[in-house]
């Protein structure tokens, strides 16, 4: 979908429209982001940095907007305490991305990763990586 295409779609303001920013979720944040409701946004990126398989990079994009998202909820919103516990969630993921994107090249050539590209690692395949590192 073309930029264009897209922000006269967020600009509508119909049922037909909301059913398919439902279905778009990489679409819907940004809908509830502009709407000010900064959990919903939250929630949602964290669901699509959940889903992201592909790219170390991008993981860390959705889920640092994630975290703005939920911080700015936290400072704005009702209920402070339940957010603090998601930005922690959001927080660890963070924290295992860092892991990865600090392993010495060697080892991601030696796995097949390349830094820029490289997909996201499971945390098993995380530590069988830092074992690697550690016979050594």
């Amino acid at each position: 979908m073309q930029r264009n295409q897209r922000e006269k779609l967020l600009r509508l303001r119909r049922p037909e429209v909301t059913a398919f920013l439902e279905l778009h979720p990489d679409l819907l944040w940004v809908d509830q982001s502009e709407r000010e409701s900064y959990l919903e946004a939250g929630r949602t990126l964290v669901a699509l940095a959940e889903a992201e398989k592909d790219r170390c990079s991008r993981k860390r994009t959705l889920l640092s907007l994630a975290k703005l998202h939920l911080l700015l909820e936290e400072k704005l919103g009702p209920d402070p305490e339940v957010i603090r516990s998601e930005v922690d969630q959001v927080d660890a993921e963070l924290q295992l991305l860092l892991h990865q994107e600090q392993l010495p090249l060697a080892v991601l050539q030696a796995y097949g990763l390349d830094p820029d590209t490289m997909r996201v690692l499971t945390p098993e395949e995380l530590i069988e990586v830092l074992l690697f590192i550690t016979k050594f």
